[in-house]
């Protein structure tokens, strides 16, 4: 069972489900910000309007937009790894 989230467990295919579910929380936070500020999903992205096409849930995105995610979620995961932060399993889990 994961108990801490290292360097090498983020490369380690064992993390994608943990990748994925931050990801998708990622997304979802993006998207709530977007539309709280008054944008709205739009087949094409139009500033003016606040059309987005990534207004959609996190399972409707296409690959390459996930992906945009889940580095995401790796760049901060490393930063603060790197910087001395240690990420831990908490025992209510």
């Amino acid at each position: 069972m994961l108990s801490k989230i290292t360097l090498e467990t983020i490369a380690d295919q064992s993390f994608d489900i943990i990748l994925e579910d931050l990801a998708r929380a990622v997304h979802n936070r993006w998207m709530a910000g977007r539309i709280d500020q008054g944008w709205q999903y739009g087949p094409t992205r139009d500033d003016e309007k606040k059309d987005h096409p990534g207004i959609v849930p996190y399972e409707k995105l296409s690959e390459p937009e996930k992906e945009v995610d889940r580095q995401t979620v790796r760049a901060t995961l490393t930063y603060l790894i790197e910087n001395g932060y240690e990420i831990v399993l908490s025992e209510k889990c």
